[in-house]
């Protein structure tokens, strides 16, 4: 954890780029966005420096619809876990929103930017989780055997080849299935990517 100045420069350079409106924007325009806010948030609860700011949760909770959803799997994913650092419900539960959206598992033609094959099926999961909202069997037994369908000899997970992040994202999503962990194979699976040069 940093301390002091660091600390101090650390927390000015994020309360920099707070909006008027109470989102944040890193670009420092008034141009405020979710995934921007939940990483202001969550650095600023690191630090131990949770500023209290009603604006900021008004903002999260603008973004939502009045039917409960919101624009994007992405955006709701950022709203909802901002306001669950802030302690704050959404103003409507998303449970029907969230019901509609089928997990895409071993997506072929994601996003360029996307790291990882279970990018959807992690934040669906880790908002049911947030929510405490039970799937049903049929779901997840489709889910786990989509997981395990990514499994590779070397122990991890992933698209084409194991990388960490998928592997990080296949093992959460089983967790919060209750499932399971392949914990042996996986664990050897990390070791392998240690640079032993360096140790990391």
């Amino acid at each position: 954890m940093i301390a002091g100045t660091e600390r101090e420069r650390t927390i000015r350079y994020i309360m920099e780029r707070r909006c008027r409106d109470g989102g944040f924007c890193f670009y420092r325009l008034n141009e405020p966005n979710a995934a921007d806010t939940y990483f202001a948030l969550d650095s600023l609860r690191l630090l131990r420096c949770m500023p209290r700011d009603p604006a900021t949760a008004a903002y999260l909770h603008s973004l939502q619809r009045d039917d409960g959803g919101y624009a994007s799997l992405y955006i709701g994913y950022y709203v909802i876990k901002s306001l669950e650092i802030l302690t704050s419900p959404p103003r409507i539960r998303p449970d029907a929103w969230l019901s509609g959206i089928i997990p895409i598992l071993h997506e072929r033609n994601r996003p360029i930017e996307s790291t990882s094959c279970f990018e959807r099926a992690y934040l669906f999961s880790d908002l049911c989780r947030a929510l405490s909202i039970r799937l049903d069997e049929t779901l997840r037994t489709e889910l786990v055997r989509a997981i395990f369908a990514c499994r590779h000899p070397d122990g991890g997970f992933g698209d084409l080849r194991s990388t960490m992040i998928e592997t990080f994202h296949a093992l959460s999503i089983l967790s919060f299935l209750g499932h399971p962990l392949p914990v042996d194979r996986v664990e050897r699976f990390f070791v392998e990517c240690i640079t032993r040069s360096s140790g990391t």
